[in-house]
């Protein structure tokens, strides 16, 4: 008798629920790049290569060296010459340009497509330098395709989504 009592109570209630359009809440999470927009994937990319462009225009030894705060050589490269210091400092200046495209347009779809084109053009070398353990931390290469495969994916998917 109980549960007949609350079926019947159950399908009155439901039945009587009306749903306005304009009280549907906003997805708690955003998945699968669904509801993330340009903006974000900008942020996100700007503080992505904005954290690797600051250390490698400083010192890319005392960062990424051997002996680095986050180490992905196995070797410093100012001891090998002045030119591998200078590539390092040249990658840090574009990085931080590029980063800073947020603070001048963070909606910009063209800075996403940026974004995605560079991060698709390191994916080879990505993949080469986790396979030279003679001069690279293999593992900590491996262990960056965690985040730049997907972040990769999700700028290009976002910044050429046709609407």
């Amino acid at each position: 008798m109980l549960a007949k009592f609350t079926l019947l109570a159950t399908l009155a209630t439901a039945s009587a629920l009306k749903v306005s359009k304009t009280s549907v809440p906003k997805p708690v999470l955003k998945l699968r790049g669904g509801e993330i927009d340009i903006p974000t994937v900008n942020l996100v990319n700007a503080l992505y290569y904005g954290g690797y462009g600051v250390p490698l225009l400083v010192n890319h030894d005392k960062f990424f060296g051997p002996d680095g705060i986050i180490s992905y050589t196995k070797k410093n490269i100012g001891d090998e010459s002045a030119i591998g210091l200078f590539f390092s400092r040249f990658t840090g200046v574009m990085f931080c340009a590029l980063s800073a495209g947020y603070l001048i347009d963070k909606e910009s779809t063209m800075l996403a497509k940026q974004f995605g084109l560079g991060s698709l053009g390191f994916v080879p070398l990505l993949f080469m330098n986790s396979q030279d353990d003679t001069n690279y931390k293999a593992k900590m290469w491996k262990m960056q395709h965690l985040i730049h495969l997907p972040l990769t994916a999700l700028t290009l998917l976002k910044a050429f989504k046709k609407e």
